[in-house]
């Protein structure tokens, strides 16, 4: 039912069953009291007290509510593109500014527990968060929550328990749990011990750098309880590096660098010179001002690599024992011409005289030799980017040239026999006296010969055309192919005599050609008109401009066709004026 007020406040009521009031008020102001009139209100059970008010609107819209408001998306009045969507499997609430969590210290933002995935805490956009599922790191800029059940998803196997990973385009950089794991170095000024802040690392430090409680394990790297021996300052011990005042010592069975069951040992360093009275172990030794200089004497590649000479007091043996020479016994190479043995070493040199020559070998197997003649004989390939005329540098072979001179010669080339047809192919100098196919130019001209008594074959088997950019000039027969067994859907050509009708002679001048002179032909174009069979599409070599061309000899059968037609009428008439004359 309806009613309207009876004072001098206008408004206007509507009543629904169950109580339900719904009153429009003209006069109604902006407040969020619950005991004022408003510009539209909805009242439950009745309009006799101010609880019962649920709802109302003012006359400058705003809106306020003591129940529920429910709708599938919210958004912001003044920009839209700031909403809340609680359903949304994307983005359900976007804003631009704070999310403000007041009193209450407990609350936050809750996701749902997983420990096999990664859950979402913070990405730099939306293009960089995780999948919907979790299941992947993607292509995530920011932070996940997970535990190690979820394995190397993200670097989650990293983490002790459950932890946060900081992940950037989809790739682990940290964990941090009851652990802290890294990808990278990890930077701070000091280090403390989290039990007892009296131990520290502080790199930097011109004082103390480290210090550390006594430690008993003989698996721990430093070690010291007291017995300094003639203490000036403490020392490592026992078994290890102590002092004498003037003199630091390394006593017992002592390792620098990793333990010795990891196989190597990490860098160390001596400002003076390393003594030792026994023997000394290392994999490899380097120069210390100049690494590339190094003895590694278990390498299969280089074990040694030197800068200066190499003395030695007794013999040096190339290879082993049983095979090839040994260097004879004292020799010195400092870039001095020196002999020993017939061995003579100079600069870039090693000479053999009055023996049989030099052997390189692999394996106990002679790759490569230099006889005393001075012949080279190599066992397997002999690699070289390019290869030199000794007599002459003009003349060469280079195939991986990039140049349009990757091999000059000065005479001629002969390849063969081929395995096949067991002949040759001789590239080069003046001309054959036809013993084999041969490709030579004399004065600028191309010559492309068969072996005498045989032919030249151009694109044989692949039945491409063969094209000419200028004359073709024969001083024999030209003999196209015309065998009936080549040829299928053979069907005389009709109404030739109107075909021959339809094209044109003509009288031309060449635009290419500077000679100016005066030629007859057809032009393609029209013949393409008439008789398409007859022309083809040709391009250059540089495929830019694409030319039409006339197959004169086919035009034959064209010409053969018309003149037997032509006999016909010709025949036909000679009949008509005989029987006029009757």
């Amino acid at each position: 039912a309806g009613y309207t007020s009876t004072t001098n406040k206008h408004w206007v009521g509507l009543e629904a069953k169950g109580g339900t009031h719904i009153i429009l008020n003209t006069d109604g102001g902006d407040s969020a009291t619950e005991n004022a009139m408003d510009h539209f209100t909805v009242w439950q059970g009745g309009i006799d007290t101010v609880a019962k008010k649920k709802f109302w609107v003012t006359n400058i819209g705003n809106s306020y509510s003591k129940i529920s408001s429910r709708a599938p998306i919210f958004y912001d009045s003044n920009n839209t593109g700031f909403y809340f969507d609680g359903s949304s499997s994307t983005t359900s609430v976007r804003i631009n500014g704070d999310v403000l969590i007041d009193q209450q210290y407990g609350k936050g933002v809750v996701g749902v527990y997983s420990s096999t995935v990664l859950q979402h805490v913070w990405s730099m956009g939306a293009a960089y968060r995780l999948p919907a599922n979790g299941s992947t790191s993607g292509n995530l800029y920011g932070l996940a929550w997970s535990h190690p059940n979820a394995g190397s998803t993200g670097g989650a196997n990293h983490l002790s328990d459950h932890g946060l990973l900081v992940i950037n385009n989809g790739v682990f950089q940290c964990a941090i749990s009851s652990r802290g794991v890294f990808s990278n170095d990890v930077r701070g000024t000091l280090f403390y011990d989290y039990n007892n802040t009296a131990y520290y690392a502080d790199p930097a430090s011109t004082s103390t750098s480290f210090k550390g409680q006594g430690l008993t394990d003989s698996k721990a790297g430093f070690k010291s309880t007291s017995n300094p021996w003639n203490t000036s300052d403490s020392a490592f011990f026992p078994n290890g590096i102590t002092t004498n005042n003037t003199t630091n010592w390394i006593y017992g069975t002592c390792f620098l660098g990793n333990a010795p069951s990891n196989g190597n040992g990490n860098e160390a360093k001596a400002a003076g010179t390393i003594e030792s009275t026994s023997w000394h172990k290392a994999s490899l030794y380097y120069d210390r001002d100049n690494t590339a200089y190094y003895v590694d004497p278990s390498s299969t590649g280089t074990s040694l690599n030197v800068a200066g000479k190499i003395i030695a007091s007794g013999g040096v043996q190339v290879g082993q024992s049983s095979v090839g020479y040994n260097l004879a016994d004292t020799f010195t190479y400092d870039g001095i011409a020196t002999q020993q043995y017939g061995v003579t070493f100079k600069p870039s040199k090693v000479i053999m005289s009055g023996y049989q020559g030099l052997g390189l070998f692999t394996n106990s197997t002679e790759r490569l030799s230099i006889a005393s003649n001075g012949n080279v004989t190599a066992v397997a390939d002999l690699r070289t980017p390019v290869v030199y005329d000794s007599n002459n540098t003009a003349y060469y072979v280079n195939p991986a040239s990039t140049s349009n001179n990757g091999s000059r010669m000065r005479g001629g080339m002969l390849f063969g026999p081929n395995t096949s047809w067991n002949e040759y192919l001789y590239v080069g100098g003046n001309g054959r006296d036809g013993s084999y196919a041969s490709v030579a130019s004399t004065n600028g001209n191309l010559h492309l010969d068969g072996k005498a008594g045989f032919n030249v074959y151009l694109s044989w088997y692949t039945t491409s055309d063969v094209q000419c950019g200028a004359g073709l000039v024969a001083q024999g027969n030209i003999t196209a192919y015309s065998d009936a067994k080549l040829k299928k859907d053979v069907v005389t050509i009709d109404a030739a005599l109107d075909k021959v009708n339809a094209l044109r002679g003509v009288y031309y001048v060449r635009k290419d050609q500077e000679d100016g002179r005066r030629c007859i032909g057809v032009i393609a174009q029209e013949v393409q008109d008439v008789l398409p069979e007859l022309v083809h599409s040709n391009t250059g070599p540089d495929n830019t401009e694409e030319t039409l061309s006339v197959d004169y000899g086919k035009m034959v059968g064209v010409l053969v066709e018309a003149i037997k037609e032509l006999k016909s009428e010709v025949d036909d008439l000679k009949t008509q004026l005989s029987q006029k004359e009757k």
